[in-house]
């Protein structure tokens, strides 16, 4: 058994190596774990390590936290690349000017790059705010849904009701789902302006 143990991370391990020297996406690197992922699952990746993990998506009160977390980890790179590109769009002149009235690498965040990188911050609340309402890739190849009903988002029902046949439900669905993000996030927008200090 650790004999078989030490095989399946030796593969993963190769796998994650090989995916990294060339340099693949997150997806690519999935598909590239690929080989091992059938014969091994996360709570038996963990208790590898010595620790006894829950049943991430088949137990009713965490299985929406799960998917959630993964979402949360798809979006973190769109999000740290418009990060960066808010930041590095910070006048270099504004930094110096900081750094020669004495003004102490706090200073410099506090004052000049979290204002004058604003619009990016509110870009990635925005997108993220969407992105969560109109949630249903993860929630479909995830859980469909369950166990029983207890992942059902609004984009999955309207989903599962297209399949049944029901499309006059199905499109009032969509159209009520968009209803409700503009509703969102029109305030949202306007509230996230607020705070824009470079305009």
């Amino acid at each position: 058994d650790n004999g078989q143990e030490a095989t399946l991370a030796d593969d993963a391990i190769e796998a994650a190596l090989r995916a990294y020297r060339r340099g693949v996406s997150s997806y690519a690197t999935a598909h590239e774990l690929d080989i091992w992922y059938d014969r091994i699952d996360v709570d038996q990746l963990i208790e590898f390590f010595g620790v006894s993990g829950p049943k991430w998506l088949t137990d009713p009160d965490i299985v929406l936290l799960s998917v959630a977390l993964v979402d949360i980890w798809k979006g973190v790179g769109i999000a740290m690349v418009i990060f960066i590109a808010g930041i590095l769009s910070v006048p270099s002149e504004l930094l110096e000017a900081v750094s020669i009235d004495g003004g102490s690498a706090w200073h410099r965040i506090r004052h000049v790059i979290l204002p004058m990188s604003w619009p990016a911050t509110s870009t990635v609340v925005i997108l993220s705010f969407i992105g969560g309402l109109r949630s249903f890739d993860l929630i479909q190849t995830m859980t469909n849904g369950g166990p029983g009903f207890t992942s059902e988002v609004v984009a999955s029902s309207i989903y599962k009701q297209y399949q049944a046949g029901f499309y006059g439900l199905a499109t009032a669905g969509n159209v009520i789902m968009l209803l409700m993000v503009v509703v969102l996030v029109i305030p949202l927008q306007w509230m996230l302006r607020r705070g824009d200090y470079t305009r």
